[in-house]
């Protein structure tokens, strides 16, 4: 304890006697390490996609731009369309997408490897977009794009199993006692039993804030004797001479 200008305190990082340390980081389940391991999975499908598009370029810009030559009306003369360099600038988008989408996949999977439970609805929320995606390109699928069609629905079943698994009760579990820890940490909630509990004996297991020994307690304090009962309450009779 140090005297500091504005009275007594506590050194910066050093708990009061009788403040719990902190608790233990709870054991990741089962479910959420293969969640995981699927998201290190989805990470590496990811690149291989926008390899695959990459090399399927030429062949989705050229397609493209038949069916939209297709759509033209009767004798209106076709638009003189760069496709090489439409070509480029779809395969480095390609590649580039996959990267990004690489990089939130390992995001995702070290945020709920660590419980946080924002990540597990983040995740949910990625999915959901991804799921809209696939399904549009399998209602316009074609020769093609049949490739990129195949990855993304091997990506999709990975996404798939990953929100099966985090969103299990073993899951729920972890993720609530992460969220719990951090609270305690942040001083915005008590340990279990109440209060601040630290070294000692007593109801609560130690002295301090809480059932235990320690302030409003009863029972003795730091060495100082219990408070006397008071005057309204029944004494026990004199012992006889």
């Amino acid at each position: 304890m140090t005297n500091y200008a504005g009275g007594w305190g506590y050194p910066q990082g050093q708990a009061p006697y009788g403040a719990p340390a902190a608790p233990p980081v709870p054991a990741r389940p089962q479910t959420v390490t293969y969640a995981v391991w699927l998201m290190y999975a989805g990470a590496a499908l990811s690149v291989v996609s926008g390899v695959v598009e990459s090399l399927l370029a030429h062949s989705l810009v050229t397609t493209m731009f038949t069916q939209f030559e297709r759509q033209l009306p009767a004798g209106q003369p076709k638009p003189q369309i760069p496709t090489d360099l439409l070509t480029r600038v779809f395969t480095v988008a390609a590649v580039i997408g996959g990267v990004i989408y690489a990089l939130l996949w390992l995001w995702m999977a070290w945020k709920n490897s660590s419980g946080r439970s924002w990540a597990r609805i983040v995740s949910t929320v990625f999915f959901g977009l991804f799921s809209m995606s696939v399904l549009s390109s399998a209602a316009r699928v074609s020769s093609g794009v049949l490739g990129i069609l195949i990855a993304s629905l091997v990506t999709f079943a990975v996404g798939l199993a990953v929100i099966i698994l985090i969103w299990q009760p073993a899951s729920s579990r972890y993720y609530e006692a992460v969220k719990a820890q951090d609270a305690l940490r942040r001083g915005q909630a008590w340990p279990p039993g109440g209060g601040y509990v630290g070294y000692g004996t007593g109801n609560s297991g130690g002295y301090g804030y809480g059932t235990g020994y320690g302030y409003g307690s009863p029972q003795s304090t730091y060495g100082y004797p219990p408070p006397a009962d008071p005057p309204d309450q029944p004494q026990p009779p004199a012992p006889a001479p």
